[in-house]
């Protein structure tokens, strides 16, 4: 009996914290065959809110000193918000206080990372409720 109240006491525990870190939204992701890219941005309710993204080279190492650029566009609806650059916070981390995605629906997030002569552009998909 003790057993199985252990088992229980674990499986519960393992439940609940499982479900404090599914809360929050996943970061997402996108790659081109120089960079990867994540993104962490609330994805609930319009208006301005932080984004900040984190890049990488493929093999893993900080892209620092880049330019990084955001164009917000909604296709179907042809909106664009105002484009943004980041600020580079810590080694490869890219961040703005004020992305501003004004209507619920996908919005694509045109990012443009330049560094030295290479300019790199990606796409990330976003769906804002």
């Amino acid at each position: 009996m003790k057993h199985r109240r252990v088992v229980y006491f674990v499986l519960l525990w393992v439940w609940a914290w499982s479900c404090v870190a599914c809360a929050g939204a996943p970061p997402l992701r996108v790659e081109s065959n120089v960079y990867r890219v994540q993104a962490e941005l609330e994805r609930v309710g319009l208006g301005k809110r932080p984004i900040v993204l984190t890049i990488t080279t493929v093999t893993g190492d900080p892209v620092v000193g880049a330019q990084v650029e955001i164009l917000p566009i909604m296709e179907q609806h042809g909106m664009l918000s105002p484009p943004l650059i980041l600020q580079e916070t810590a080694p490869g981390v890219y961040t703005h206080p004020e992305l501003d995605l004004t209507m619920s629906g996908e919005w694509q997030l045109k990012l443009a990372i330049t560094r030295a002569d290479l300019r790199s552009e990606l796409i990330l998909p976003v769906i804002i409720e």
